[in-house]
This record gives structure tokens, C-alpha cells and sequence, in this order.
């Protein structure tokens, strides 16, 4: 196994258990609390890196849940996984693109659960989001629903979260990602035209985590939700992190 997988490895399992000791989580030491850029930041991912991501609170995959976020991506063939939320090897839903194909998937598989049938315009910000609401899937582009399908969710509970990649180690995400949000119910078609246009209310109990990438600096990127979902870029290691830049929507 090669010392990326293994520092991948680690870093996941202190965030499974908690925030871990100073040893085991790189980002430990970090203030408290987040010490923002004086503008809006977000994360350009160069199809090399990726975070991982605490999961206290996070929805049983049969129960009705949300992933939504902001997205510019290059064009890059492939697979590109913006999100992806899994149980060890065994189960998992990520979010992202396929040959310019916006949709949702297991990881293992992958089967899709639901998919665009039309490329996603790259180089110009989107809001998207993937909703399960115990019965569909949907997926809605900029407040809008463009597609939805009806598909078994996997049945645990996701351990792992990341960002820009599958799981660290492929499916890397070429773009910049902004206002990632997890939340425990099924989005309405109107509360998330509120957040595809920055009005989103705050301080909403089903918000489980919240990823703005507004800090100056540094490896974590602070969950705003208050489940202390922290995110660690690369695992703090700058080869691995995806940069912080203006995010200019």
C-alpha cells in the first residue's frame, strides 16, 4: 500500500472516531474557531487532491437527505466525484460528473441513481444538488429540477466523507467546489432556489455540515453547521490539498 493510501487511511479513521489526539489528526492544533479570508474563498481542485471530511450526524442513506454545493468544473473527461459520502469498502453515494454528465451513484457498482441526459456547461459556477426523499432521487441544477429516478439506496450510514475524490486515492474532481452543505431532510425545490441564489436561512437543524472555505488559511476547513465536521485538505499535505482562491461567483 503506498504512503498516500496509508496517510488517507489514518487520517479517515481519527475523523470516524472523533477529532482524535494531535498525533493522528493533523489539524488538531488549529484554532478553534476559523480566521476567514476578507473575501469569499473556494477550493480549486486540480485533478490530484482532494479533503476528508468528520461525519457526526450524517443521514442513514434510506432516510431522506440532501447534498448540495457549488460547482465550476474544467471539462475533463472521466469521473469527477465532488462528494462522496461511504461506509469503509462497503457502501456509499458520491456526487459529481461523468464525461460532463451530472449525476449521483453508488460507489461500488457504480450504479447510477440518477443522472442529467446533457453536459453540464463547465467554466461557469452551478449550484447542484442531490436529493433523496425515501422514495425518488432527484438532482436539480440552479434551483431547477432537471432529472430524477428511482433507485435502492445503499443501508449504512456513512464513516467517510471526501471531497474532490472518491476516496483519496482516484476519481479526482477537476474544478472549484464552494458552499458544500449535507443536510439530514429532502430539500424543497424552493429552499434550494434560496441557497443557489445565497439566501439560504442559517441555523437550520438539519444541517449536518457546512463547508464555506472562507479561512485565510491553513489545512482545515471549518464546518460552519457546528457538528464539527472538519474537513483536513490532503490530509495536511500540501502536495495532496486543493489551493483556496477567490471564489468570484
Amino acid at each position: 500500500m503506498s504512503g498516500r493510501a496509508l496517510s488517507s487511511s489514518a487520517t479517515a479513521l481519527a475523523f470516524a472516531i472523533g477529532c482524535g489526539s494531535s498525533e493522528s489528526n493533523p489539524a488538531s492544533s488549529a484554532p478553534a474557531a476559523p480566521i476567514d479570508a476578507r473575501e469569499d474563498q473556494a477550493l480549486v481542485f486540480a485533478g490530484d487532491d482532494y479533503a476528508n471530511t468528520g461525519t457526526a450526524g450524517f443521514p442513514f442513506p434510506e432516510s431522506p437527505h440532501t447534498i448540495s454545493f457549488f460547482l465550476k468544473h474544467d471539462g475533463a473527461p472521466g469521473i469527477g466525484v465532488a462528494v462522496a459520502l461511504r461506509k469503509d469498502w462497503e457502501s456509499g453515494v458520491a456526487v459529481g460528473l461523468r464525461d460532463g454528465l451530472l449525476g449521483a451513484w453508488n460507489v461500488f457498482g457504480p450504479r447510477t441513481l440518477v443522472e442529467d441526459g446533457s453536459p453540464l456547461s463547465p467554466d461557469v459556477w452551478h449550484h447542484v444538488a442531490y436529493v433523496y426523499d425515501g422514495n425518488l432521487h432527484r438532482l436539480l441544477i440552479d434551483g431547477r429540477e432537471i432529472s430524477s429516478g428511482e433507485r435502492e439506496p445503499t443501508r449504512r450510514t456513512p464513516t467517510t466523507g471526501w471531497l474532490g475524490s472518491a476516496d483519496g486515492l482516484r476519481d479526482f474532481y477537476r474544478g472549484t467546489l464552494d458552499e458544500v452543505r449535507i443536510w439530514t431532510n429532502a430539500r424543497t425545490v424552493e429552499q434550494l432556489a434560496l441557497e443557489a441564489a445565497d439566501t439560504a436561512p442559517a441555523g437550520d437543524p438539519n444541517l449536518v455540515a457546512h463547508w464555506s472555505f472562507d479561512e485565510a488559511s491553513g489545512v482545515r476547513a471549518y464546518d460552519r453547521s457546528g457538528h464539527d465536521n472538519h474537513a483536513i485538505l490532503g490530509d495536511g499535505i500540501e502536495l495532496h490539498a486543493p489551493a483556496r482562491v477567490p471564489s468570484e461567483r
